[in-house]
């Protein structure tokens, strides 16, 4: 996709601090129905002068556009985009600001960072022309936290960016600790990051549990704190996986983890990872909370886990590894849900519409 700056009447220009592939609007921008009307990306200079010199220079040519589309998580360029350009574009946001800078920060870095987060949100929220969000539970949220009219929110699922696993074969295990776990035992995978909400905790409990069983569970994470007690079950990737690593840790697991904990934001949200583990038709095993049903609402697409427990995780996955046949169909089934209402074709078409 060309970085041109020479703009001529084109109909959508996506802007982000980051690459396009980080956002979750890259699942829109790379739909076959958005590229056909031949997109613009264009990366901003993360910091407040370098993005207002770059909208500066580039306004004349952003206001060409009929839609203006500030990928998430770059909300702060609403403010800037309006104020330099006349434009209300449209926020991609997902979500809002506020509930990741709660999520990552404590102490006194929440206290810094979580007003300054929640006053970019009010403003990019208020001055967007449109809000894009993961769930009805976001958008009720949003409403009600931030005051904005449900007249500019819509939902539209985050979705799998599907292009950027279509190429690879997952036959060969580039990595020698995914060639260690292809040994014929039921694999559990948990992806994500190790945040509050990931319940890891839970998760290395359940392990515990089930070290003598034929399971074994793999987590894939950015870190995990020193002195944490590993079961000899679990086999732990803390380096950033290509998309071929992806694709090969899927064909090796069985079941797929979401968030197993009680944190307060899984009410709203639903895990990226929910949609790559129905992408790649592996069952997944969740609590079933009101943006998972939107997803998921039949119980025969997905496993349930009532409470956060390890005592009950472990109970599941040991009732789940000797049922494999029922597994499959799940995955099966929640493949088939996922192409109706989350495949890139559905999400992108779905996004042509809400920016009418």
């Amino acid at each position: 996709m060309k970085n041109s700056h020479h703009f001529h009447g084109r109909e959508f220009l996506f802007l982000s601090y980051l690459e396009s592939n980080y956002s979750r609007s890259s699942v829109y921008l790379n739909s076959k129905v958005i590229q056909n009307r031949n997109p613009e990306f264009q990366q901003v200079n993360s910091g407040f002068w370098s993005s207002y010199l770059h909208i500066l220079r580039e306004r004349k040519n952003i206001s060409q556009f009929s839609n203006i589309v500030v990928m998430s998580p770059s909300h702060s360029l609403v403010l800037l985009i309006v104020i330099l350009t006349g434009r209300r574009p449209i926020l991609d946001a997902g979500w809002s600001l506020t509930e990741s800078t709660l999520i990552r920060s404590s102490g006194f870095r929440s206290f810094v960072k979580v007003p300054k987060s929640y006053l970019i949100d009010l403003f990019a929220f208020h001055l967007s022309r449109k809000v894009f969000l993961e769930s009805n539970e976001q958008v009720d949220f949003v409403a009600r936290k931030f005051g904005v009219s449900k007249k500019k929110l819509s939902r539209i699922f985050t979705g799998v960016n599907e292009k950027v696993f279509g190429s690879f074969s997952p036959n060969l295990k580039s990595r020698d600790s995914l060639r260690a776990v292809d040994n014929g035992k039921f694999t559990v995978l948990f992806r994500g990051k190790n945040n509050q909400e990931a319940g890891l905790d839970c998760i290395l409990g359940a392990a515990e549990i089930l070290k003598y069983d034929e399971v074994q569970f793999v987590i894939a994470t950015d870190f995990i704190s020193k002195g944490t007690y590993i079961p000899v079950n679990v086999q732990i990737i803390t380096n950033r996986l290509s998309e071929m690593e992806m694709v090969e840790l899927y064909s090796i697991s069985d079941l797929c983890l979401g968030q197993i904990s009680s944190n307060p934001r899984l009410k709203r949200t639903i895990p990226h990872k929910a949609f790559e583990a129905l992408f790649f038709s592996k069952c997944y095993l969740t609590l079933p909370s009101k943006p998972i049903l939107e997803v998921l609402p039949s119980a025969s697409d997905r496993a349930s886990l009532k409470n956060p427990k390890p005592t009950e995780l472990a109970s599941e996955i040991r009732r789940l590894s000797g049922v494999s046949t029922e597994v499959k169909e799940m995955g099966r089934l929640g493949n088939l849900r996922y192409g109706k209402v989350a495949s890139q074709e559905v999400l992108g078409l779905r996004f042509l519409e809400q920016c009418s």
